[in-house]
């Protein structure tokens, strides 16, 4: 098994080889179990398997970037369980997925096109999103300020009051 970056986290590509030696092709998604913990051991993810269409008999699953962000820089394990018939297969292989903060990092992108798309008030991807705007930082999404509001798209309004000795800045 070996893993290769993309622009939405990781992927991990592996081969299932039959008794002969031959590669196993035409595997389907039930024929596999793949299973990803992070390094705490507190959270799992189970991706769905995809054949190659340039390579049959090679097989892959993707590490998310939001599963990334969610659980940070660490060792994650990867179980693969192969469970298929005809002649009959079974086999398993572990890995370990080493994520340092350089690897978050060139994943950002992605992650932050995740965190910003449509949440809820409330939750921490709006709260996010919202500094994200707030601070000026999308140009997309200019921040405009006058003496009584500031504004950045349509979410994000806000009432300045000034008293002559505090002013306030109150979401509207």
């Amino acid at each position: 098994m070996w893993f290769t970056r993309t622009a939405n986290g990781f992927r991990g590509w592996f081969v299932v080889v039959a008794d002969d030696g031959s590669l196993r092709v035409g595997l389907g998604t039930g024929d596999f179990t793949v299973t990803i913990v992070d390094s705490d051991d507190t959270d799992s993810l189970v991706p769905s398997v995809s054949e190659s269409t340039v390579k049959p008999g090679l097989y892959h699953f993707d590490v998310t970037s939001t599963f990334l962000v969610d659980n940070g820089i660490g060792e994650y394990g990867i179980s693969v369980e192969v469970s298929a018939t005809g002649p009959v297969l079974r086999d398993a292989k572990s890995e370990v997925l080493r994520v340092n903060q350089q690897d978050l990092d060139s994943i950002s992108g992605a992650t932050w096109a995740t965190l910003r798309a449509g949440h809820a008030a409330g939750t921490l991807g709006r709260a996010l999103n919202d500094l994200f705007l707030i601070l000026g930082l999308d140009p997309a999404t200019p921040l405009v300020g006058t003496r009584t509001a500031r504004t950045a798209g349509a979410t994000l309004v806000q009432a300045i009051t000034d008293d002559g000795t505090t002013v306030t800045v109150t979401r509207s």
